[in-house]
């Protein structure tokens, strides 16, 4: 629950912020430059001008640091929110409104960035702990969705609430702002069914690929 909230605020928080911050202090250093060089000193070597410029371009390279930070850092704790947010689900117990939490995640691939390894252990695994691979190929192709840098993951969910079993996979991609691709199937009579397929997109909601 902690860990969920503290992961939250730094998505949602803590990144916009300081990426708004910096743009303020830079177009607010502007200004000072532009009005230091308009009605102050007339010399290009002045001190004040040289400690305004000193100022801009620090804050330019903190700019593009933390542009460098950002991506790698955002699309790692959405990761992050995805797996904590997933793992558990409640279901109601008792007529007061009462629920009780239990792990729903019976098994899983990932995430990862090694893809090919993910889809071969689809491919080879038992046909007691099947990922219905054949079904899933049938609507996604997975060589075409990792084709593009990203981290793959494969849950096999069951509900024990309304007693159904669900295979969901996600695709995060690498890139500015996180960006994950959802397929959700139903699992009946030992077939996989198309359920849906999703895209969540900042500031969506990364818990979302549970979508019930």
């Amino acid at each position: 629950m902690w860990s969920l909230l503290g992961l939250y605020l730094v998505y949602y928080l803590v990144l916009p912020l300081g990426f708004i911050f910096l743009i303020w202090k830079i177009w607010q250093k502007r200004d000072e430059l532009k009005g230091a060089s308009e009605f102050g000193s007339r010399k290009k070597n002045s001190p004040e001008l040289k400690k305004k410029v000193g100022e801009m371009e620090r804050l330019q390279v903190f700019f593009i640091i933390f542009l460098l930070l950002f991506i790698p850092s955002s699309t790692l704790i959405s990761s992050q929110i995805q797996e904590v947010s997933i793992e558990y689900d409640r279901m109601a117990a008792g007529g007061f409104g009462q629920s009780i939490e239990y792990r729903q995640v019976k098994r899983q691939l990932g995430p990862s960035y090694d893809t090919e390894s993910i889809i071969s252990e689809m491919e080879t695994a038992p046909s007691y702990r099947s990922w219905y691979i054949e079904d899933i190929r049938e609507e996604v192709d997975l060589e075409r969705l990792t084709r593009l840098p990203g981290r793959l993951a494969v849950y096999y969910l069951d509900k024990r609430e309304t007693r159904e079993q669900f295979v969901i996979i996600t695709y995060s991609y690498f890139s500015p702002l996180p960006i994950t691709r959802t397929f959700v199937f139903r699992v009946f009579d030992d077939e996989a069914f198309f359920y849906e397929e999703n895209t969540i997109v900042y500031p969506g909601n990364p818990s979302n690929i549970d979508p019930f």
